[in-house]
């Protein structure tokens, strides 16, 4: 598609000059998904030479929040997995961005030790089980005909057309891999140990049935910055779907009733299958293995400038000028600082935030490093690079005349009280505990899966993802990694008696097997848990205004997009891919001028079919 001429209407619905890609230079803050999305688009979409894309990121590696941890190697020590992303067939941002990038490519050592093989084909009889989960989640036949043909458009043809990543990632939901998943979504306390909980019903009254009408009916401007538990009377927090839905996607009673408006409606179709996570898909390894080392691989090999270990300061504006149109990065390298001019002709995409930022790892005997008391401002306190440049441009009249445009920063970074949370990764290297938790699950105890099993009796509301194995290229082949997390860590557990904060990693296994009624020995000698303390890890869920997020393209006619979990992208959901991959698209398309807009959100405007299942599963 040209995008050479007049003015066009970007995906923000307003008219931008159309940019001459041959002389524009992108300059894109931040290596997490959302700068790697704007990068492939930016080539494939806007037809700028790769050569003059800058991928400018403060940490030694690419993948922001997605990024790997250097605690994994060798693998005896551990792995680390902070989360396991949640995939589903209406993200049709991610996949549209991830059947650009053909696969495989060979990977470098300085980003894998070892190159993924295993390419499973996806079969006609898995296609047959996928329509099976898309039939199950009823979704209109035109829509969902829509939606595979973005996912499959650059998969294998006749003539042997090149595969690409999205086909790779999609061909770990095999008949098999399904077949084999737990059947158990939640877990209680019984007087002989955990039993399993019927979730074929909601535990919903009608009051509570009423009152999620009501939200789902109420629009954003009605609800302003009320909570989720403003919404609901208290027992509803005690349902199995209340258990279910914040396990699932992390919310909180005192998250923002708007993001959970929007969560409910994005996701609707999926609420007849919540009790079995149908229709919910994973990465076939670790997401980083899996996409962000592939997306760089394929930007590499198209000539993309990585710059590592390299932060944005600041931003300077041209002055005197309505548009908020960069002029000038003011950039650190190696404590050396720099200055690189921007023309009106050129780009700046910048990432602001991060759900990770600050975050404390713990080792199997010692827990994670406490948060500082709180004492003057936490967010000047350990500044990441991410808050560092928003706090700046949202707050700083010197560095930024426009500062009306950013939104409120603080908002987000100084939430910690109601977005911590602990994650933590089980490296087993004895495998009867495994057998006997998939065994109890109705998974095949050898090469079963478990997508989400939560404790709802656990004062932590302990979860656990038990992904399919190998999860790590150099993963050997006696050992089985899963990782879990819990969503209330300030409580005392049931079995180690001290909050999950105050936790070793083999204290919070302990309190897993507890809860399992499982023997300590030999799983606690054989194993190494490492947990992960993320202060801000619910963040993009917190109540707030409609202007604390910024738009994707502030004001008009500037050359500025912002990136990631914390702009303001109406309807659709924060604390997914998709978000961040949406953000991308819109940036591009806007600041380049390009005819296109990114896909319309799943779910706003829901079939009657959808709405009626919904709300009969609700009702059961």
């Amino acid at each position: 598609m040209s995008n050479t001429g007049g003015p066009t209407v970007n995906g923000n619905g307003t008219r931008r000059p159309v940019r001459d890609p041959s002389t524009t230079h992108a300059w894109l803050i931040g290596g997490g998904i959302a700068s790697l999305a704007a990068a492939v688009h930016l080539i494939t979409d806007a037809h700028v030479p790769a050569s003059q894309i800058h991928v400018l990121e403060a940490r030694p590696t690419p993948g922001g929040s997605m990024a790997a941890l250097d605690r994994g190697s060798p693998p005896r020590k551990g792995y680390v997995v902070r989360a396991a992303r949640k995939l589903n067939f209406t993200y049709n941002c991610l996949y549209d961005t991830l059947s650009r990038i053909p696969y495989p490519l060979p990977v470098p050592p300085d980003l894998q030790s070892e190159t993924d093989e295993g390419f499973e084909e996806v079969s006609v009889e898995d296609e047959k089980v996928e329509d099976l989960m898309v039939e199950e989640a009823n979704v209109e036949e035109a829509k969902v005909e829509d939606v595979k043909a973005e996912k499959v458009k650059a998969s294998d043809g006749e003539n042997g057309a090149q595969r690409s990543l999205l086909d790779y990632i999609r061909s770990g939901q095999s008949q098999t891999r399904i077949r084999n998943r737990a059947k158990v979504r939640l877990v209680s306390s019984g007087p002989s140990g955990p039993e399993t909980v019927d979730t074929h019903t909601m535990g919903l009254d009608p009051r509570h049935q009423a009152s999620l009408m009501a939200l789902i009916l109420r629009s954003e401007e009605c609800l302003g910055a009320s909570t989720v538990r403003d919404a609901f009377e208290v027992d509803f927090f005690e349902t199995k779907f209340w258990d279910m839905v914040s396990t699932m996607y992390l919310f909180k009673p005192w998250h923002g009733a708007v993001e959970f408006r929007r969560c409910l409606l994005r996701f609707l179709h999926e609420v007849p299958g919540i009790g079995s996570m149908r229709g919910v898909e994973y990465m076939p390894t670790n997401d980083f293995d899996a996409a962000i080392v592939p997306m760089v691989e394929y930007l590499k090999d198209q000539g993309i400038d990585f710059q590592y270990d390299t932060t944005a300061l600041s931003l300077d504006f041209a002055p005197d000028k309505d548009e908020v149109l960069v002029s000038n990065l003011v950039l650190c390298c190696g404590g050396v600082e720099r200055n690189v001019a921007v023309k009106p002709t050129d780009v700046v995409l910048a990432t602001l935030g991060s759900m990770v930022s600050d975050s404390r790892p713990g080792t199997n005997n010692s827990p994670p490093q406490s948060l500082p008391k709180p004492s003057g401002s936490q967010a000047d306190s350990s500044p990441d690079p991410a808050w560092d440049l928003w706090l700046r441009l949202a707050e700083d009249p010197a560095a930024s005349r426009h500062a009306a445009h950013f939104g409120d920063p603080r908002l987000f970074r100084e939430s910690s009280d109601a977005s911590i949370g602990v994650a933590f990764t089980v490296t087993l290297f004895e495998s009867s505990f495994i057998h006997h938790l998939l065994r109890w699950a109705g998974a095949a105890p050898e090469d079963g899966t478990c997508p989400l099993l939560s404790f709802r009796d656990s004062p932590w509301l302990l979860s656990i993802t038990v992904p399919h194995q190998p999860y790590f290229p150099d993963q050997d082949a006696d050992t089985t990694v899963f990782w879990g997390y819990g969503l209330y860590p300030d409580q005392l557990g049931r079995f180690v008696g001290k909050p999950m904060t105050e936790c070793s990693g083999r204290e919070i296994l302990a309190e897993l097997l507890g809860l399992m009624d499982y023997p300590l020995s030999p799983t606690l000698e054989k194993s190494i848990t490492l947990p992960e303390l993320m202060p801000l890890i619910t963040s993009p869920y917190v109540a707030r205004r409609r202007d604390s997020r910024p738009r994707v393209v502030p004001g008009e006619g500037g050359n500025l997009g912002l990136l990631g979990q914390y702009v303001e992208m109406e309807r659709d959901v924060t604390f997914t891919m998709e978000y961040s991959v949406r953000s991308a698209q819109v940036a591009v398309y806007g600041l380049m001028g390009v005819d296109k807009k990114a896909p319309e959100v799943y779910g706003e405007d829901p079939t009657a079919a959808v709405l009626g299942e919904a709300l009969k599963a609700m009702m059961i």
